[in-house]
């Protein structure tokens, strides 16, 4: 009888291993896009990366002041379109006064995703310098 337990254990894990199973699926790697901005000294600057999620977005990086004028703030505008045209599907911050602050967060998107993703460099009297991202 356990000649046969073992046999047939062994002709399932035969079948098995054929077929794939208890093998860990292989995934695609999702898109990336590198992000940054430098505004000088009044401005400090920025970088990162985006992730292009299947709806959603990862943002990952940071945001540098250096002691200028007031702080440096990084604002992200999420769009549905690839021209950052019209109104934005949602907004995100990040401030720091004379020194670096990281970031790392993911922003959900509705069906079809985020498409694209304005990048505004701004300082307590007003941004100035904007670049705009889409997904590959």
């Amino acid at each position: 009888m356990n000649r046969l337990k073992l046999g047939i254990a062994l002709a399932f894990a035969a079948l098995m291993a054929s077929l794939g199973a208890g093998t860990s699926p292989v995934y695609a790697a999702y898109p990336t896009t590198p992000f940054g901005i430098t505004g000088g000294e009044d401005f400090g600057w920025t970088n990162g990366g985006f992730t292009w999620y299947n709806r959603s977005v990862g943002v990952q990086g940071e945001v540098c002041d250096e002691g200028g004028v007031g702080s440096t703030t990084v604002w992200f505008y999420f769009y549905l379109n690839r021209q950052g045209a019209g109104s934005h599907y949602s907004q995100e911050p990040r401030t720091e006064t004379n020194a670096c602050r990281p970031f790392n967060w993911s922003e959900p998107g509705p069906a079809g995703g985020i498409l694209s993703v304005r990048v505004w460099l701004c300082t307590t009297g007003g941004c100035g310098y904007s670049q705009l991202y889409t997904r590959p």
